[in-house]
């Protein structure tokens, strides 16, 4: 988990997952015509209408996705779109992080589908708008192209004994042995991870990107709490940690993701350790 100077946090997911689809291009009408669509309307106005069924997992409330979208005023006119900015956008469903006509018009959607919802303003920006770009009390329509759904990783399930702690006062819990030598200062080390707050909100996560995290022990690089566990670990090893302020992110800690003084819980996974030679 890096300190304060490199922030990978959720932002890194994003982009990765950004990098594996810079090149799409925007559908044309006829792409989105369906030889078949039915349009279904929802209690609160909302209409909804597939135009392609993806396959995978349908993204629910709590899952990250990535889509492309199109926005269009009531005139046809286009307002906005991910294709044009070469750069789709990533967001959990269900933490009120878009309008309300995403949280709901795009629920049960998977990867490599296309859906058409049309909403009514107060489902999206109401009566302001937003000046200069939509119009007070706007009917919108926005075509959504799916492009990835991933489920956010599941808290470790914890022995109830064998809790224990160190000088320093981190906690911490191994969950399953592993095998093999320590690492030692600067050498290189790869994990997986998952970090909660103390309220268990996830803030950051390797699983997300789909990507082990790599660094070298002894530089600083990532926050001390980390040092010091993850030096005492095997490779295969995973433990849970939980880490006081004063090992982490301090009283400052991270503006708008890690709360000051906030403890934080780890569930970490030594992969690998590559032995520097001095």
């Amino acid at each position: 988990m890096p300190n304060s100077k490199p922030t990978i946090l959720l932002f890194a997911f994003l982009l990765f997952i950004s990098s594996c689809n810079q090149d799409k291009t925007p559908p044309n009408e006829a792409e989105l015509e369906p030889a078949i669509a039915i349009d279904t309307t929802l209690e609160n106005g909302l209409v909804i209408k597939d135009i392609q069924l993806g396959t995978g997992t349908p993204v629910d409330s709590g899952d990250y996705f990535q889509a492309h979208y199109i926005g269009y005023l009531e005139s046809g006119e286009i307002f906005d779109s991910s294709y044009e900015r070469n750069t789709p956008i990533n967001f959990q469903l269900g933490k009120g992080q878009i309008i309300q006509a995403w949280e709901l018009g795009i629920e049960g959607m998977r990867a490599g589908g296309k859906r058409m919802i049309t909403t009514p303003s107060e489902l999206a920006y109401g009566e302001t708008g937003i000046p200069g770009i939509i119009p007070a009390e706007s009917t919108l329509r926005f075509e959504i192209e799916m492009l990835n759904v991933i489920k956010p990783p599941a808290m470790w399930e914890l022995p109830s004994s064998n809790r224990r702690s160190t000088e320093s006062e981190i906690e911490y819990i191994i969950v399953s042995n592993g095998s093999g030598n320590k690492p030692n200062s600067n050498d290189q080390v790869v994990v997986n991870y998952s970090g909660y707050l103390e309220d268990n909100t996830l803030f950051d996560s390797s699983y997300l990107r789909q990507m082990p995290f790599e660094f070298r022990l002894g530089t600083g690089y990532v926050i001390r709490g980390w040092e010091e566990m993850i030096s005492d670990m095997r490779p295969g090893e995973k433990r849970t940690v939980f880490i006081p302020s004063t090992q982490a992110y301090g009283e400052s800690g991270i503006p708008g993701t890690i709360p000051p003084n906030e403890t934080l819980r780890f569930d970490i996974e030594l992969i690998e350790v590559k032995i520097t030679n001095s």
